[in-house]
């Protein structure tokens, strides 16, 4: 259970922390300050609350010095390790739910849940039972603090919960007889539990013990009756009644219809005319058919050499069985062998896969193990069918691996990938060269039969020449199939002719003649399009649009679009959707080759130069239409041969950068690394933070910042270390990194003091409000706030003045001084209505209700959340919405308009059923409150 670096704090039962297995002893002040620290785990409990959990009304004098020995005590029996963190008005247990029963044990239940909804009743059932297997008691056993009674509560009621909903996946898959033995226990354990008791009957009434069924009921009415004067409860009343009319549906045993949901459905299109590979596809079939019953997923691992079709058969299998696996399939490129070195990180292909699901942004963790994790649940109890392609190495692959065995993946990589066949249990399917027999079959299905029998001769040559590799005889059999006309016999001279070999495939055999293969391909075509091909090289990829070819070639892009389309007839690109091309690695390799070759220095720095002009030039564009009162930053003019793209919508900007993602971080990296161009590394960089933000690409967003800073620093470019510095602070507050934030923040402020630029002091100064904020030292956040207010003030700046007086307002509020929270906030409201900012608007009429509401003020505080919930509402910020309705149910509650309350926390909770936002269920629990 525990992370070998850090201890395991256990809650379900006597209070125990573990490390390398074994047990710390501890004191009952220890064991009661950690039950206090861990049912508020990785949130500060102040020292006051601290001293309440531990002596109650009564503490002794020196309280204070003795939380503080403490907290000494208790770290040095965990040898230091940082799991109790001070802050500066209390302290916190720091711990991640790997390490923290409770979050196991919830995280299980989630699981279990969501299989449990796709009727996967086995897999719900296993998951329950390890979620209730961490149980050794009730919860905080023997602690008495009521700073832990109401988390003690929660997880026992939970428990309680749980204990049914297990039993009902068990009843459900039809194992009544062995759960009959079950239930007969817990209902003996916990003779109230109604729920229980109901399973005990239906299992015995399915079980034909229908005397049994009804003794069961007399039983707990009689136990009622005795102990506390009670009858059963109407559900439990309604099922003896059912029982004894011997009620049809108490037998059907038919799990219900999974709930509707999005079906991804990824695999990109089949390869046209694909032949033999007999073996291998009977191969994968028998390992389906394995697959049907197993316990554990299945996982293929597919690998040859480069070209050799290993994607072609993936998919095409892929398709072949894709109704075997109806809820959905899942295809991501991991790119391992790209020529750039980009290959995909295992979290871009998880946020995809998750975007697949339509999980909503603010769900998805920051950290790609609980990223990872979130995927797991999307798939516990699915079927479902992912192909994983190009993988470099095993440890690529194992975070995208479903813990469901209702999941199959299809692995494809170079590499044997040992790893996950020696530990991962993977079938290994090792694919060769072409036969050449099924080269001839290609050859004829692609050029035609009658051709191919016309000149076997012709047709033996350039298999060999070919290297049986598929790859290369598709670009053969293009070429012929282009010009019907020629011989085979030509072609085969001038392969004959044509020399060299691709490194990576220079076995020493035929092989080597791939090289010859693309270049006689490229000579068949026009010398622009052959140049085009030659500069493409030069882009990192994975892809790219048209406009960035005709910049990268210096021509229009209605002169570029006839240039690709005569590169992809040749099937030297692959379009791979409107107007978006790709190479195969290996292309794509060799046109690397021959940009180095053909090109020097002045002229790839140009063409790079007028590719980077048109993807800044656009990405500052966008940028500002994301954000509009955003300062923009100096932009160069474009040369005059550069393709400019017109993005003019918001929705426009937001797709550009989704569509682009993944080649803006590929050309920051390019840029920041290679001389002559580092400027374009920190402008890109500060044209894609707010899209890296708003999205949850965060770790992405600091990667760029950090290459940002250090390209603008190597080339004492002021304004870039300036703006580097600051998105990379907060960047950090982002992904939690709070003390790189104060160091980023501390050096931007620096650069832009030198620069003379008040406005850039000014966003630092916020920025900083917002850190502060975060590490809860509340004085230090409004002191900022004011600096930046001050400054805004000082410039003119009206739209970022609202924004600061907003911040200095929810400071105060923050430390509890409402009377003056409430005065800037209706300044900052006023100024935001005066600026035509509805976003502003709306967050500080949200704030004004919030003071309003501490000050006891209800009508006030009703009428502003009513106003900031009618401005989400018409921006389409759903989240924003249920924010602000769960802050109205608690102010109705508290001037006792009940059914109004009542009426906000159920849309709160609806609406974040609807956006899958776990926190619906703490709204819920406020539900229960109200009757």
């Amino acid at each position: 259970m525990e992370n070998a670096a850090m201890p395991a704090v256990c809650v379900l039962g006597p209070i125990e922390i573990v490390t390398s297995g074994s047990v710390v002893g501890l004191g009952r002040l220890e064991q009661s300050l950690i039950a206090n620290l861990a049912a508020h785990a990785n949130r500060v409990v102040s020292i006051d609350r601290l001293i309440e959990g531990l002596w109650g009304e009564h503490p002794p004098a020196s309280a204070r010095n003795r939380v503080q020995a403490l907290i000494s005590s208790l770290r040095r029996a965990l040898n230091d390790r940082a799991v109790v963190v001070t802050h500066s008005t209390g302290y916190l247990l720091q711990i991640d739910d790997d390490n923290y029963d409770a979050a196991q044990f919830e995280s299980q239940v989630r699981l279990g849940r969501a299989a449990a909804e796709r009727a996967a009743h086995a897999d719900a059932s296993v998951l329950y039972e390890a979620a209730l297997g961490l149980w050794r008691g009730p919860a905080f056993e023997g602690i008495d603090s009521t700073l832990v009674k109401g988390e003690a509560t929660r997880l026992n009621e939970l428990r309680r919960t749980v204990l049914v909903e297990w039993a009902t996946t068990r009843l459900a898959g039809g194992d009544q007889q062995a759960m009959v033995t079950e239930l007969m226990g817990l209902v003996a354990a916990d003779p109230l539990h109604e729920g229980l008791r109901g399973l005990l009957m239906v299992a015995l009434h399915r079980a034909g013990r229908k005397a049994d069924a009804l003794r069961a009921y007399t039983e707990g009415a009689s136990f009622l009756a005795d102990q506390y004067g009670l009858d059963p409860g109407a559900d439990l009343q309604r099922l003896r009644q059912r029982v004894l009319v011997d009620d049809p549906e108490l037998v059907a045993t038919a799990p219900e219809a999974p709930p509707a949901g999005p079906t991804p459905a990824q695999l990109p299109a089949a390869t046209r005319g694909f032949v033999g590979r007999d073996a291998e596809l009977e191969r994968l079939d028998a390992v389906l058919a394995s697959h049907h019953g197993s316990a554990a997923v299945t996982i293929v691992a597919i690998s040859g050499t480069p070209g050799v079709g290993k994607t072609a058969l993936a998919v095409h299998w892929a398709h072949h069985v894709a109704d075997h696996f109806p809820d959905g399939q899942l295809y991501v490129n991991l790119r391992g062998f790209d020529p750039s070195g980009t290959a995909a990180h295992p979290a871009e292909a998880l946020r995809g896969f998750l975007d697949a699901f339509e999980v909503a942004p603010h769900r998805i963790p920051v950290e790609p193990a609980a990223q990872a994790g979130l995927y797991r649940s999307l798939l516990a109890g699915r079927r479902v069918l992912v192909v994983l392609d190009n993988a470099r190495d095993a440890e690529q692959v194992r975070p995208l691996l479903p813990g469901s065995p209702g999941c199959l993946v299809l692995v494809s990589s170079r590499t044997q990938l040992t790893g996950l066949v020696a530990v991962e249990g993977a079938h290994a399917v090792q694919l060769d060269l072409f036969s050449r027999a099924d080269a001839r079959y290609m050859l004829a299905q692609r050029i035609g039969g009658s051709r191919v029998a016309a000149e076997p001769a012709a047709i033996d040559t350039l298999i060999t020449h070919c290297a049986r590799l598929p790859l290369a005889l598709a670009i053969v059999a293009a070429r012929a199939a282009m010009h019907p006309a020629a011989t085979l016999d030509t072609l085969a001279d001038h392969m004959r002719l044509a020399g060299g070999g691709l490194d990576q495939l220079d076995g020493g055999d035929a092989t080597t003649n791939v090289r010859a293969v693309f270049s006689w391909s490229l000579g068949a075509v026009s010398g622009e399009a052959a140049s085009l091909f030659r500069l493409l090289g030069l882009h990192p990829g994975p892809d790219f649009a048209e406009h960035a070819a005709a910049s990268l070639a210096g021509v229009s892009a209605v002169r570029v679009r006839m240039m690709l389309g005569e590169l992809t007839r040749a099937h030297l690109l692959v379009e791979v959707g409107p107007g978006r091309y790709a190479h195969h690695d290996l292309l794509h390799a060799y046109a690397r080759e021959l940009s180095e070759a053909s090109l020097n220095a002045v002229e790839r720095r140009s063409a790079l130069r007028r590719m980077l002009d048109h993807l800044l030039q656009t990405a500052c564009s966008a940028a500002l239409l994301l954000t509009p009162h955003r300062d923009p930053i100096t932009v160069p003019d474009p040369a005059t041969d550069v393709a400019l793209e017109q993005v003019t919508t918001r929705e426009q900007a937001l797709r550009w950068f989704t569509t682009e993602h993944r080649v803006l971080l590929a050309l920051v990296e390019l840029a920041a690394e290679q001389a002559g161009i580092e400027e374009y590394a920190w402008r890109l960089a500060w044209s894609m933070g707010d899209f890296f933000d708003w999205q949850g690409h965060w770790r992405d967003w600091a990667h760029t910042q950090q290459l940002a800073q250090r390209s603008a620093t190597r080339i004492a470019d002021q304004q870039g270390r300036a703006q580097s510095h600051r998105g990379l602070g907060r960047a950090y507050i982002r992904i939690g990194r709070l003390g790189e934030a104060d160091e980023a923040f501390a050096a931007s402020l620096q650069c832009f003091d030198q620069l003379g630029d008040p406005s850039g002091q000014a966003h630092v100064h916020l920025d900083l409000s917002w850190l502060r904020d975060t590490q809860q030292r509340y004085a230090e956040a409004s002191h900022h706030a004011e600096q930046a207010l001050m400054l805004y003030r000082a410039i003119g700046n009206a739209h970022k003045e609202a924004h600061s007086l907003a911040a200095v307002g929810w400071s105060w509020a923050r430390q509890g001084d409402y009377e003056r929270s409430r005065d800037y906030l209706s300044e900052a409201l006023v100024l935001h209505q005066r600026n035509g900012d509805q976003h502003g608007e709306a967050s500080a009429s949200e704030s004004l209700g919030y003071a309003h509401h501490h000050l006891g003020e209800h009508p006030q505080a009703v009428q502003h959340y009513t106003h900031a919930l009618a401005l989400c509402q018409s921006l389409g910020d759903r989240y924003g919405q249920t924010v602000i309705l769960d802050r109205l149910g608690d102010v109705h509650h508290e001037a006792g308009t009940i059914h109004a309350a009542r009426d906000a926390w159920k849309r709160a909770a609806d609406l974040l059923d609807e956006l899958g936002n776990d926190e619906s269920g703490r709204i819920r629990e406020k539900l229960t409150t109200v009757t």
